[in-house]
């Protein structure tokens, strides 16, 4: 059975076999493919040749032909545009790919992709348009297009689509959404496609991402693999992001998302409480589980790709993208830098630190363009000092602390030079050398116990001044003279590059005496002497020992710093503000204060003090309890007995505890009939406090 061609005036409900009258019947017309009957239809041609082109000529009498089958119901076929409303769409969706008005006719089948793609623009039109008769074809347009994608056999995307339609929903241009590793994001589609002889589709994706230097589109490829049957588009591994449920609100968090993104271009300083990993999937989430961070890092694309010896991916620019056509950046035959393109190779050692602030001037992003962003970041984790990247939506601005000093337990000597520094932004020029690049360095030397404050002492001189921290410790670097000098040299150009502190801890290697028959710790030593010379910052070196400091050191120091022992009324204050840190009188009972001096009394670094009140802390989890004075007591006693125990076996003769815990405090423990740790109850040696017998 052929089918024939019968003509209607009226326009049927999407769906349905019922007719209603158009709105507009000298503009639009509609006609119906009808299989043909078992009898044979009268007309007034001899052929059916001459009532087909008799048809058409009718037809072109009117702006709008709509074309409808039945199968089972009536659907949509096929819709022939010319006159007025062809203008209006030629000047609101013209530069669509598949748009051609060259004919001044236009041909659209269904599903009508080109008017999806551009319906909103087509809203937008009529309601900003001023000229009536503009205004009430753009009227005209909207309305029927509306019946005529909702009679389409695909007019929900839920829907179940066949593989080989595919091509039908996919249109270059569109914004695709996806989900990796548990992350939203989204991307211009660029092309997608077959390869010859496989039945896969491939889509090929672009993102926005920052290489150091300028905005750039990055690609990648995403298999859609083959199913039987029909899915959802929703199920597959990207989806037109129209066709996204919540769309409004997830377009929201990518526009966010992205502005955040955008304002991290350049060198920042942030707290991530996430994930990092080396890998830098283009425009996708980073594959694999990652290494866990929660500390401070710094966001610097231009370090990642230097600092590491690798070129920076070039390609297609944002701010060179055709104006005018949201759909220029795939129209043009450039490409993008592609995932993991020009990876590995060497561009230069390392970067001239005047020229490390490349482009940040860039033109503002719009809406649309933030949508697409990379989701990750590059930087370096400041703990591990590791580069890799960050997810966008776990950095955070760093929360940092005022009058940090005034909370340390230092001479206030020591609080002036770290209020002096704070106050002087830059490090002063002074005519003492003459190389001027030496007059920019500070170096600092720290030296006394464990636990005593050194550590604290930097961190709170970078907290003040708000800048990085970079610290390096000397079994870290190693004893090989190429692997200490390539660490050194990226530690130099990192701080000089962020402005960072840089710390040598625990530097005994390179602080002690050179000897004649030490070659390569002298070399070390020497290689750190370079390096001091040339670095322009602020330099801190610690260490544990006391010994005499190499002349070539000491000569370049500038401010010794030396954390002895704690006397009573600073240890005083570092109970005092260690509980007061940690909750005070929530979290600790207000009998604390009657202990304090007794506790206070033994010597004991700001360390230990810190650990015993988190021990006590702990020991209160889940138990709705406040920590008490006699509890803190407890520990303080228990932690002296396991430090003597540990002596006396160490050691030859028992040694002598660093100091008694005073006789108040142990008739307070005694008291409350509290029981000798369990070292004691099994007859080991018992130190001499407690051969003393408690009363």
């Amino acid at each position: 059975m052929s089918d024939i061609v019968l003509e209607d005036a009226s326009v049927p409900e999407a769906g349905t076999s019922g007719t209603s009258k158009s709105a507009h019947p000298e503009q639009v017309k509609n006609l119906y493919l009808c299989p043909a009957d078992d009898y044979d239809r009268g007309s007034e041609f001899k052929s059916f040749h001459q009532d087909s082109e008799d048809l058409e000529e009718r037809m072109a009498k009117y702006d709008i032909v709509h074309r409808w089958y039945q199968k089972p119901d009536w659907s949509s076929w096929s819709v022939t545009i010319r006159g007025e409303p062809l203008k209006i769409l030629d000047e609101v969706i013209g530069d669509h790919p598949d748009i051609d008005t060259t004919w001044g006719v236009l041909d659209l089948d269904s599903p009508y992709q080109p008017i999806r793609d551009r319906r909103e623009d087509l809203e937008n039109y009529r309601a900003t348009v001023k000229d009536p008769k503009r205004r009430e074809i753009a009227t005209l347009l909207a309305t029927f297009f509306n019946t005529a994608i909702s009679a389409s056999p695909m007019s929900e995307f839920d829907s179940l689509v066949p593989y080989d339609e595919l091509k039908d929903a996919f249109k270059p241009g569109d914004i695709v959404a996806m989900v990796s590793a548990g992350v939203t994001s989204a991307h211009y589609l660029r092309e997608f496609y077959r390869e010859p002889n496989k039945v896969e589709w491939i889509a090929v994706i672009e993102c926005i991402d920052w290489n150091g230097s300028f905005f750039g589109f990055r690609s990648s490829r995403v298999e859609v693999p083959f199913y039987k049957g029909q899915e959802p588009i929703t199920s597959l591994p990207i989806c037109p992001i129209k066709c996204c449920k919540d769309r409004g609100s997830l377009e929201d968090r990518l526009v966010a998302r992205g502005r955040k993104f955008e304002a991290l271009r350049g060198y920042h300083h942030k707290y991530c409480d996430g994930l990092m990993t080396p890998d830098h999937s283009a425009g996708l989430a980073p594959r694999g589980g990652g290494v866990p961070v929660r500390g401070r890092v710094v966001v610097d694309a231009h370090a990642f790709y230097e600092f590491q010896g690798l070129s920076k991916p070039d390609g297609r620019r944002v701010d060179q993208e055709q104006s005018g056509s949201k759909f220029g950046h795939y129209l043009r035959n450039a490409g993008s830098y592609a995932d993991g393109a020009d990876r590995g190779k060497p561009q230069r050692s390392f970067p001239d630190v005047k020229l490390q602030r490349h482009e940040l001037d860039q033109p503002p992003m719009t809406k649309e363009q933030c949508m697409v962003t990379h989701t990750h970041v590059k930087g370096m984790d400041l703990t591990t000092r590791e580069w890799g990247v960050f997810y966008v939506e776990d950095l955070t601005d760093i929360e940092w602390r005022s009058n940090v000093a005034d909370l340390m337990v230092i001479p206030n000597a020591y609080k002036e030079l770290i209020t002096s520094a704070i106050r002087s932004e830059n490090i002063p020029d002074v005519d003492i050398d003459e190389v001027p690049s030496k007059d920019h360095s500070l170096l600092l030397f720290a030296f006394g116990p464990p636990g005593f404050g050194k550590t604290m002492y930097i961190e709170a001189f970078a907290e003040e001044r708000r800048v990085p921290l970079y610290t390096l410790t000397a079994g870290e670097l190693g004893s090989d003279p190429g692997t200490v000098q390539k660490a050194l040299d990226m530690a130099c150009k990192c701080c000089a590059l962020w402005n960072a502190v840089m710390v040598l801890d625990r530097a005994d290697v390179f602080l002690a005496d050179q000897k004649p028959r030490e070659l390569q710790r002298n070399e070390l030593v020497s290689i750190l002497l370079r390096k001091l010379d040339d670095h322009q910052g602020i330099v801190f070196l610690t260490t544990n020992r006391r010994y005499s400091i190499d002349e070539a050191i000491q000569s370049r120091v500038d401010i010794i710093l030396p954390f002895p022992s704690l006397g009573l009324e600073p240890r005083r204050r570092v109970w005092r503000s260690t509980i007061t840190a940690n909750g005070d009188r929530d979290r600790f009972d207000v009998d604390v204060a009657n202990y304090l001096e007794e506790i206070a009394a033994v010597n004991m670094s700001i360390r230990e003090i810190k650990n015993i009140v988190k021990r006590a802390l702990m020991s209160k989890t889940g138990l709705q309890a406040k920590v008490t004075g006699l509890d803190l007591l407890r520990l303080v006693e228990t932690r002296f007995w396991a430090q003597d125990y540990w002596a006396q076996s160490v050691m030859a003769q028992p040694a002598m505890p660093q100091q008694a815990i005073p006789q108040s405090a142990i008739q307070a423990i005694a008291q409350q009939r509290m029981p000798q740790p369990a070292i004691a109850q099994q007859g080991m040696p018992q130190p001499a406090m407690a051969q003393q017998g408690m009363p």
